[in-house]
C-alpha cells in the first residue's frame, strides 16, 4: 500500500499538540470574561456602603440607640461627632444595619499614609500595623476583594476614605 496524504510524523504531533494548547486557552480566557456574581454582589454592597457612609444618616441626629441608617458625613464632610458614635457600634449590628453579607472595613488617608482619627481602621476586626496603621490582609482569607476610594474633607483637609469589602 502506498501512503498518500497525512502520516504520523513529529511535525503533525507537534502541530496537533499546539492545536489542543491553543484551544484550552481560548476557552479559559473566554470563561475568565464571565462577569463572577460573587463579584459582582460585593461591588454593589461596596458601592451602596461608601454612599451611606457620605449621607449623614437616618435620623439626621442619630446616636446608638435610635440610628436607622448610620452616615457620617454631610456633603462629603466627616462629621467627628457620628463618626465617635460609629466606632461605639458593634460591627455585627453595623452589617445588619447596612445590609451588608460581605464583610467590609473602611479607613482614612492623607497623600502620604493612613489617618488615625481614634482608629486605624473600622469595620471588621483585621490585624493592622501598629506604625502605619495599614491593615494586614494577609491574615484573612477571601476569594474577592474590592476597593472604593471616595474623597472627603476631614478637618477642612482633603482626604481620602478607603473601602475594603471581601468574601
Amino acid at each position: 500500500m502506498k501512503k498518500k496524504g497525512q502520516i504520523w510524523t513529529v511535525d503533525f504531533i507537534t502541530g496537533f499538540v499546539l492545536f489542543i494548547i491553543i484551544i484550552f486557552v481560548a476557552l479559559k480566557l473566554i470563561i475568565n470574561l464571565v462577569p463572577n456574581n460573587q463579584y459582582e454582589n460585593i461591588y454593589r454592597e461596596g458601592s451602596g456602603l461608601s454612599t451611606t457612609l457620605l449621607k449623614p444618616g437616618y435620623p439626621n441626629s442619630w446616636n446608638e440607640t435610635t440610628v436607622i441608617l448610620p452616615g457620617i458625613a454631610e456633603n462629603n464632610r466627616i462629621n467627628l461627632t457620628k463618626l465617635s458614635r460609629y466606632d461605639n457600634m458593634s460591627y455585627g449590628r453595623l452589617k445588619i444595619l447596612f445590609h451588608l453579607s460581605n464583610e467590609y472595613i473602611f479607613l482614612f488617608r492623607n497623600a502620604t499614609s493612613v489617618i488615625n482619627i481614634s482608629k486605624c481602621v473600622r469595620g471588621f476586626d483585621i490585624a493592622v500595623n501598629t506604625t502605619t496603621c495599614e491593615p494586614d490582609f494577609s491574615t484573612i482569607k477571601y476569594e474577592n476583594l474590592v476597593r472604593f476610594d471616595r474623597i472627603v474633607i476631614i478637618n477642612s483637609t482633603l482626604s481620602n476614605m478607603v473601602i475594603y469589602l471581601w468574601n
